[in-house]
């Protein structure tokens, strides 16, 4: 909570900085601010406004008000927090607020208003950079930052030109060139799959190619072979046929040979039958002989006898 003194002090140097923003300067309030301790108002202005004072006396703090009030963090404003801003030992209100015409620019270490609006981080940066096309780098040059220019390469220098003359290009320029290095890499892939699709297609159609070769090959191997099987089809019917005849006429050379055995084994039957009884006639025959021999030889002896 700010003090009854500062309270009073705040609303004579805000009298007192309405006439010197009416008459077309700037004002800049300071209000516990690293070493301004207490409500402090500085008059700019339009042509130059020089600051002069020994060391230590405050000049860059003034400019890091400023850079403060124009959205600069705590690392550009040799601060580790933004709470260090604020003068030590104070227990009034610390902000920074900055009059120009009809616009009033306020910050405090954690808060930010436009016009007495209260506004977000966010949005306090919007205003400064949509409404007013302003930041504390487009104009503050601090202490060795000369030296540090004079070191920048040529790449760096363009993109401070392009923050200092609030182009903001920088972001949209990294973007577009990342989106185009992508696109060149998408380009060349696609490129590369075209020349790999494209050598597939080649290999597809040779081996397409060589199907259908094999495919005639095979169509007419198998009507060779379907030509050969008819051929020994038709030649070993004809082989067939021929051994069927000979097969006939084996049969019936074989039937006339049965025949002809049959003939003569009735024959050898019939031979058999008559020599046995041409044998038994003959021995018969010899027995009759020798019975009437044998009588003959009686009736002599014994006509021998009776004589």
């Amino acid at each position: 909570m700010a003090s009854v003194d500062d309270a009073d002090s705040a609303a004579a140097s805000s009298s007192a900085g309405g006439s010197a923003a009416a008459s077309g300067g700037l004002v800049l309030r300071v209000q516990n601010f690293k070493s301004f301790r207490g409500l402090h108002e500085v008059a700019l202005s339009e042509s130059l406004t020089a600051v002069v004072g020994p060391n230590g006396s405050g000049k860059s703090n003034l400019l890091e008000a400023m850079c403060f009030v124009l959205g600069d963090t705590s690392k550009e404003l040799r601060s580790t927090k933004v709470g260090d801003v604020v003068t030590h030992g104070s227990t009034g209100l610390s902000f920074v607020e900055l009059v120009c015409g009809g616009t009033t620019l306020r910050r405090e270490p954690t808060k930010y208003a436009y016009n007495g609006r209260k506004q977000t981080r966010q949005g306090y940066e919007k205003v400064l950079r949509e409404k007013l096309g302003v930041a504390a780098r487009n104009f503050v040059v601090g202490q060795g930052e000369v030296e540090s220019l004079s070191r920048r390469s040529a790449v760096e220098l363009g993109h401070l030109l392009e923050e200092l003359n609030g182009a903001g290009l920088k972001e949209a320029y990294d973007v577009g060139f990342a989106a185009k290095e992508d696109a060149e890499k998408t380009c060349e892939a696609a490129a590369s799959n075209r020349k790999t699709l494209a050598r597939e297609l080649r290999d597809a159609k040779a081996q397409k190619r060589e199907a259908q070769d094999l495919e005639r090959q095979k169509a007419v191997l198998k009507k060779k072979y379907k030509e050969i099987a008819l051929w020994d089809v038709a030649r070993l019917r004809s082989e067939l046929e021929g051994k069927r005849d000979k097969l006939h006429k084996c049969q019936t050379v074989l039937a006339a040979i049965d025949a002809a055995d049959a003939e003569l084994s009735r024959q050898l039957e019939d031979t058999t039958t008559t020599t046995e009884e041409e044998e038994v006639f003959s021995w018969e025959e010899s027995e009759e002989k020798k019975k009437t021999t044998k009588k003959k030889g009686l009736g002599g002896s014994q006509r021998q006898n009776k004589k």
